[in-house]
């Protein structure tokens, strides 16, 4: 699981690789926010994560959850 974040928009998000690939990492999350890792469940494969604007506070978001592989 890698972050990154675009230096023109300042967009961020998620993206998913392994150290074999040859290609692209695949884009998992990506948008007009500062996406940060909060946590994963314990009982699931499942990353919770917090997203931020300039204009809004930090928040958790359900709809932001990505199943990264083991």
């Amino acid at each position: 699981m890698l972050r990154g974040e675009s230096e023109e928009t300042r967009a961020t998000g998620f993206f998913r690789t392994t150290f074999a690939a040859s290609g692209a990492p695949d884009k998992l999350l990506w948008g007009d926010r500062e996406f940060r890792y909060a946590g994963r469940a314990l009982e699931a494969d499942v990353l919770l994560v917090t997203a931020a604007r300039f204009d809004t506070s930090r928040r958790l978001h359900d709809e932001f959850i990505a199943s990264p592989r083991r």
